[in-house]
């Protein structure tokens, strides 16, 4: 028996579309492909990735958070700014700290590398996963729309849990598919499995998000009459239970030791309850609309929002999702996240990440059936008019650029200049020549265009925004004008990025009572707040205060002052 023939005996399709192509089956990756997956993610997610500070809100969060398992020697029980962080599980933090102790301390590079790992993780899993399900040619340009579009770069190059948890649900739906098709218990497991990673990455949602993409088809099939679909919806829920019990198995012995050290505090069912139901059903924080990702969603696809158009047309013409259930999977993987993140009261842009390999293989299904391979881009509207749209939106969005830099970052302006005026002869000189290539030509360029911007934008525009963003230079001018042991607190504010770059953990003081009361242990005590705040500290005429430090950390008028007795 060939190797083919034996592939295609130990793979029944199912109705999944499992192609052999020239050159072996999908799991033997070609070099090519492999250079442009990694050169790719090295330029999209590594490259310079030091070279700007941790920016709030998350990141100098979650560095801190990792910064104090490693100075405390607690890796059960998450602690932020000396007190225990019931928000997250530890996964993420377990990470940067495990980085991070041979260097004696997190950093940007230590903070922001499983992210970027995860990144390049998941590009490769969507290639496997595409060449699999679609065909080579579909992943390759799935997993390059997928890791150049916006939203994806923006989480990637950040030091946060969200890319992780993207993989662990992307692996557990990719198994599912798998195991779906070949009718085999092994891999049912195994995709449960890899959502213990997301149980102790994120919580419950990282359950719940992946299994009802499950059911939700498992539903269509029964739906549909497809052959045995009654029977293998009986084999998913029993794997299901032996599924979950193996994420128990796992995440049970840390759950159970940081509810006992934290003496209930940390792992209990109302806590629980209110980071899951809370955040599902009656967030207090990130409430949005629930259209939120009707406007979201063009933005986190650019650039490949231009061609949004012609793949819902393609999807409707020529996708045949009864029969061919490699497509419907990955509408279901794609919509059901929609609709689950969408009725849940709490939204953000980075929740919806995991529906981005299924987003993006749809996409490339569609731009491939339309068969970019043959006549030149000017001859095939389909292809000319959204890269028209997109070469427009460029040029314009070029001067802006400028512009911004001149008002805001005039360090960077002429760097802004002469990208701009490259840019722009770029554009008219390559216009022309772009017009007699092939399709599938300018789809490959413009993943390339985006995969260089990205790495000028991070690795050189970035860090002129650091005065902006980053509490660095704040913190450095405080820590110039105090003595190691001073004592340092906030007032009516707690800011993760000044807990981060101070080095040290501060109080929060919520009155002038409670100030008095810090007066009451040191003669001198230094506050940090907010500017707007200063007149609620000096309404208390028992005090003097010195201003040592002023600064704008994003959005907020940060000062530190001196506070001392009267007299």
């Amino acid at each position: 028996m060939t190797t083919e023939s034996k592939w295609r005996a130990n793979w029944p399709v199912n109705g999944f579309s499992a192609t052999v192509e020239e050159g072996g089956p999908w799991w033997r990756i070609p070099l090519k492909h492999l250079l442009i997956i990694l050169l790719s993610a090295y330029f999209l997610f590594f490259f310079r990735m030091s070279s700007y500070d941790l920016w709030s809100p998350d990141e100098p969060r979650y560095a801190q958070v990792a910064r104090e398992m490693l100075r405390s020697g607690d890796w059960i029980v998450p602690h932020l700014n000396g007190q225990i962080y019931t928000e997250k599980p530890p996964l993420y933090f377990w990470l940067v700290a495990a980085l991070s102790k041979p260097l004696g301390d997190v950093n940007e590079l230590t903070a922001r590398f499983p992210s970027a790992t995860a990144s390049l993780l998941l590009m490769l899993l969507t290639y496997f996963f595409g060449s699999w399900l679609l065909g080579r040619r579909e992943a390759l340009l799935g997993t390059l729309i997928m890791a150049t579009s916006a939203q994806f770069v923006g989480i990637g190059r950040i030091g946060v849990i969200d890319m992780l948890l993207a993989l662990s649900i992307s692996a557990a739906l990719c198994l599912f598919c798998a195991a779906y098709a070949r009718r085999a218990v092994a891999f049912y497991l195994a995709g449960f499995a890899s959502l213990a990673p997301a149980a102790l990455a994120k919580g419950p949602v990282g359950l719940v998000v992946p299994v009802a993409v499950m059911f939700v088809f498992i539903g269509s099939e029964i739906v549909l009459r497809r052959e045995g679909a009654w029977r293998e919806s009986l084999r998913f829920t029993l794997c299901l239970v032996a599924g979950l019990a193996l994420v128990a198995l796992v995440v049970a012995p840390w759950w159970r030791a940081a509810y006992v050290q934290s003496e209930g505090v940390y792992g209990s069912i109302s806590v629980l309850a209110k980071q899951t139901g809370g955040r599902m059903f009656d967030s207090y924080s990130h409430r949005r609309p629930f259209f939120y990702y009707l406007y979201n969603i063009p933005w986190q696809l650019l650039p490949w929002t231009f061609f949004i158009p012609l793949t819902v047309r393609t999807l409707k013409r020529e996708a045949n999702l009864r029969a061919h259930q490699g497509l419907r999977f990955l509408f279901v993987w794609f919509a059901a996240i929609i609709v689950f993140f969408t009725l849940i009261s709490g939204k953000r842009s980075q929740y919806i990440l995991p529906l981005f390999p299924a987003a993006s293989l749809l996409m490339s299904w569609a731009l491939i059936k339309r068969n970019p391979f043959e006549g030149r881009l000017r001859e095939r509207n389909e292809y000319w008019v959204p890269c028209a749209g997109l070469a427009l939106a460029s040029a314009v969005a070029l001067p802006v650029f400028t512009i911004i830099s001149y008002v805001y970052l005039r360090e960077i302006f002429w760097f802004a200049l002469a990208a701009a005026i490259v840019g722009e002869t770029g554009l008219f000189l390559v216009a022309r020549r772009l017009m007699n290539i092939p399709p599938l030509s300018a789809l490959l360029g413009v993943a390339v265009a985006t995969i260089l911007i990205s790495a000028a934008l991070f690795g050189y525009v970035a860090p002129a925004a650091d005065k902006y963003l980053s509490a660095r230079s704040f913190c450095t001018a405080v820590r110039g004008a105090i003595e190691e042991g001073d004592s340092l607190y906030f007032y009516q504010t707690y800011r993760p990025n000044i807990n981060y770059y101070m080095g040290r953990n501060m109080t929060r003081l919520n009155s002038n009572e409670e100030v008095m009361q810090a007066l009451g242990k040191d003669e001198n005590i230094y506050v940090v707040l907010e500017h707007k705040r200063l007149q609620l500290l000096e309404a208390g005429d028992f005090l003097i205060l010195d201003q040592i430090a002023r600064g704008q950390v994003g959005s907020r008028d940060l000062v530190c002052v001196l506070v001392h007795h009267a007299g």
